[in-house]
């Protein structure tokens, strides 16, 4: 019922200028006079209505009076007083926040570095096993291989052990010559010449688990 009496006062009253909200409250009122649809157009068109209608007009219209006599005092405020950006405050940083942030990135660092030796190992454990299954059988020289080994990110362990097989065979020349080979070691593989192993090497000599070098 009350949607049929909406309607109709928007019908009626379209000109009011009043908005859905003034017009749902007029009915809210009238629909508690109204007991059959017959009887709206009647209500809608009664003086009392009229009456309504104006009282909520005159309070529409007030309100918008005052908005707009704000309106005017606020543009007007604007326009004695412009907009200017307002200077940035200096931060100064609390000290126990400042040295929480740092202990925070050092976590996060130690943590990066703990993930990256210990993918590092897990590489080589398996760079070491496909090397082993090749033949490259022989724990100091391949002590000496892989401590310095680098890849890519994007290489596989295969590929990593075919690469390093020749420098392994160069390393076992140097220290072993014509001693025993590993299994599938070539005796033509070339002279090592280079110098960067020498430490360790001599270390490991020292240790017993390489032959000492001819006097």
């Amino acid at each position: 019922m009350k949607t049929k009496l909406l309607t109709a006062l928007k019908t009626e009253y379209a000109k009011s200028g009043l908005s859905d909200k003034a017009f749902d409250g007029v009915a809210s009122v009238l629909v508690k006079t109204v007991t059959n649809a017959d009887e709206i157009d009647g209500v809608v068109k009664a003086d009392e209505t009229k009456a309504l209608i104006k009282a909520y007009q005159t309070d529409t219209d007030k309100v918008r009076g005052e908005k707009a006599t704000l309106q005017a005092e606020f543009d007007k405020y604007k326009k004695e007083h412009p907009a200017t950006e307002p200077p940035k405050p200096t931060e100064t940083e609390d000290p126990e926040i400042k040295k929480m942030k740092e202990e925070i990135e050092n976590l996060k660092k130690a943590n990066e570095e703990k993930d990256k030796k210990a993918a590092r190992a897990e590489m080589l454990a398996s760079i070491r096993s496909k090397m082993k299954e090749n033949g490259s059988d022989n724990d100091n020289i391949l002590d000496l291989v892989l401590d310095k080994a680098e890849w890519k990110d994007d290489e596989k362990a295969d590929d990593i052990a075919t690469r390093l097989k020749s420098d392994y065979d160069a390393k076992y020349t140097k220290f072993y010559g014509d001693g025993p080979m590993p299994h599938h070691h070539s005796k033509t593989v070339p002279e090592y010449t280079g110098t960067e192993d020498d430490d360790f090497a001599d270390q490991m000599r020292r240790e017993g688990k390489l032959p000492k070098k001819d006097a």
